[in-house]
């Protein structure tokens, strides 16, 4: 029971917390690199002296505690080495329904290896144990807005699939040698858009590294590296980056992080089996289809508990990032207020986290 396991009820999305302290779990599912930053540091706790609950859900990035977060029932869960430790079941945190538990949930994988393409990419996925790799080789091709809505849809699939499944991290490799094309201004700020305002929470749950392979030679080469410089000032990755100009370079720093990835999410697998060992302070698996055959997955736990099936994607791009569930399983209701999260984009929430509000 060391490890802890909140997961959305409507998007099955899945943060994974760990031991870090008498009475304190802390958000583990999130790179190194975001961690070290103070980012997002979510932590369980015992709620002060004259609450109302014994226990809280809050958020000290920076050293701002605010509290988003409470359970349904007021009292302890299990004891943890003589502590107390947070109650199991419903959780109302940023004001939508959450299951705290301490089995690791488990949720079908997309087959892999698959290969999507559009017009101006080939977007190639395959799943290595518990670190998934996405790598896009740009084509000499033109960027229209329905090719890259095409790419952002895929992208949107398989991030939301690794965030329903807590063991999986995401390396990206991006080659961009052979493209002549550059983005309209337009199709700059829907990316911007799709990342921060769509998936912002799924890139920093299973996001790890990303490596983009570019050579900056002559005025198009120029070009896309001050976008790609724009893009990354704009909007800082929650993981590492880096832009070299050869795979090997690409490969050879995406290795590193998974080595450390892989590390991480085994100490997580076994602490959700044993329930003794501590995970690490920065921790952090048939098939909905796409291509090709799947891939090898390491054994589940014994006896591991399933989330509810989620229906097919949705035709609409934007509904399609958030998939519900088939008509047997009651959905929670939303607030007026947070309905727009259902029918469209989600509000980022503040303090500049990529974290996004139900």
């Amino acid at each position: 029971m060391a490890a802890l396991f909140l997961f959305d009820d409507v998007d099955k999305t899945v943060f994974n917390f760990s031991p870090e302290s008498s009475g304190v779990w802390q958000i583990s599912r999130i790179s190194k690199f975001h961690h070290e930053n103070g980012k997002d540091k979510f932590v369980l706790r015992q709620a002060d002296a004259g609450s109302a609950t014994r226990w809280v859900l809050e958020d000290q990035s920076s050293g701002k505690a605010s509290i988003f977060g409470t359970p349904k029932e007021p009292g302890h869960g299990p004891s943890y080495q003589d502590h107390p430790s947070p109650p199991r079941g419903k959780w109302l945190v940023w004001g939508c329904s959450f299951t705290l538990t301490d089995e690791m949930p488990r949720y079908m994988p997309i087959e892999s290896p698959c290969t999507t393409e559009v017009p101006f990419a080939s977007m190639h996925y395959h799943e290595e144990g518990t670190v998934a790799h996405l790598e896009l080789l740009m084509r000499d091709a033109p960027i229209t807005d329905d090719s890259l809505e095409q790419a952002l849809s895929e992208m949107r699939r398989v991030l939301i699939n690794l965030a329903r499944r807590p063991e999986m991290v995401l390396m990206i490799r991006s080659d961009a040698r052979q493209t002549s094309s550059v983005p309209s201004w337009r199709q700059i700020k829907r990316f911007l858009s799709f990342i921060q305002q769509e998936v912002g929470t799924e890139c920093v749950l299973v996001g790890r590294g990303s490596a983009i392979i570019l050579v900056p030679s002559g005025f198009l080469g120029r070009a896309l590296l001050g976008i790609v410089q724009f893009v990354q000032r704009i909007l800082p990755a929650p993981y590492p980056q880096t832009i070299v100009s050869t795979v090997e370079e690409a490969d050879k720093f995406l290795e590193e992080l998974a080595v450390e990835a892989r590390a991480i999410s085994a100490s997580l697998q076994a602490s959700a089996r044993s329930g003794e060992s501590k995970l690490p302070a920065n921790a952090e698996g048939q098939p909905a289809a796409c291509a090709a055959s799947s891939g090898a997955m390491p054994a589940p736990p014994p006896s591991p508990p399933q989330l509810p099936p989620a229906a097919p994607l949705s035709s609409s791009p934007r509904l399609a990032d958030k998939e519900m569930d088939d008509a047997s399983h009651k959905v929670p209701e939303r607030s007026p207020e947070q309905a727009d999260h259902l029918e469209g984009a989600p509000t980022p929430r503040p303090n500049s986290s990529w974290f996004c509000v139900c």
